[in-house]
């Protein structure tokens, strides 16, 4: 049996755009738009922190500034600091 016989011009990104949706790079948005994201994902990991391991905001604001976002390695430090 014969495969079907596309147009020459057939892509399968050219009817759709793209065939799965593209996300932004922190570089295209604006300023104003990172550190918004910014500020509710620190929010966010801060109270994270503060329920699930009981530090105060302040260790968990002082934490975030020296490790960063992840998770892994905030939650061992939170606990080690309310261990102490």
């Amino acid at each position: 049996m014969e495969s079907p016989r596309l147009p020459f011009n057939w892509h399968p990104y050219a009817a759709g755009g793209h065939r799965f949706r593209q996300r932004r790079t922190p570089m295209e948005n604006s300023k104003k738009e990172r550190l918004d994201c910014d500020s509710a994902e620190r929010k966010f990991r801060v109270h994270f922190l503060v329920r699930e391991t009981g530090i105060s905001e302040a260790e968990a604001n002082a934490l975030i500034d020296r490790i960063g976002y992840e998770v892994d390695a905030l939650l061992c430090e939170a606990r080690n600091i309310k261990g102490r």
